[in-house]
């Protein structure tokens, strides 16, 4: 099942060309990132996925070096909110990010879907429904925010894919590609799970108001570059 989802990743994303970086002395942004495949995931040592490929490619047409550091989405939020760095990814908006950073154009699409066991069905406009949804992602703000009022906050979407395998909750609210991807990793049949849409968005880079105050080119240039880098992204096959 994970070659087929690489594949259809593949499909999704083109070849992607890295321009040659070259850039000057000091030129660098600090950015934030969580363990989310396939869109950003550790390779060894390196920080890889189709978002991080995509920033790279940006930052690399801008001449800007990049620092990426994977930490708990929470903390990678709050390390921007207190100026510890310059940004985050990859992420929606929402008011309260909105407070403290600007979001970017969308690096990647993203799809949001309810899922629950088949063998379970579920009415997902149910308020009262035991809900799982990981925890600081705008997926958990959106349930908040929309009424529901048993909702249960993992740290990851594979734990929250392990809940719903167990039982433990009747329904999560998750990210397509990273729940398709923790299932295929855990071995869990996608067939023992039914789903339906919520939304389509977009997932961007929030940059530090901050930052943006004293690089105050550099949102119109980066968004400038960033559709025809994400129209060249991709996952090679052996992710």
């Amino acid at each position: 099942m994970l070659r087929c989802l690489a594949a259809a990743v593949v499909f999704l994303f083109a070849a992607i060309w890295l321009p040659p970086y070259a850039p000057a002395a000091g030129d660098v942004i600090r950015l934030t990132t969580q363990d989310w495949p396939p869109y950003q995931m550790l390779t060894g040592n390196r920080v890889d996925g189709i978002a991080v490929r995509v920033v790279r490619c940006v930052l690399g047409r801008l001449g800007i070096e990049g620092q990426f550091t994977v930490l708990p989405w929470s903390q990678a939020q709050e390390m921007v909110r207190d100026g510890r760095a310059d940004g985050f990814f990859g992420a929606t908006r929402n008011t309260g990010r909105d407070s403290y950073a600007t979001l970017s154009a969308s690096i990647a699409p993203e799809t949001r879907r309810w899922y629950w066991r088949v063998d379970h069905a579920v009415d997902v406009t149910d308020k009262a429904l035991h809900i799982g949804a990981q925890a600081g992602t705008g997926m958990y703000d959106w349930l908040r925010d929309n009424g529901y009022t048993n909702i249960e906050a993992a740290q990851t979407v594979s734990e929250l894919a392990r809940r719903l395998d167990i039982g433990a909750v009747d329904a999560i609210l998750a990210n397509q590609l990273v729940f398709d991807w923790n299932i295929a990793i855990a071995g869990i049949p996608g067939t023992k799970f039914a789903s339906i849409t919520n939304s389509e968005n977009g997932v961007g880079v929030y940059f530090s108001n901050n930052y943006l105050a004293a690089h105050p080119a550099f949102l119109d240039r980066f968004n400038a570059e960033a559709t025809d880098c994400r129209m060249n992204a991709h996952l090679f096959p052996d992710h």
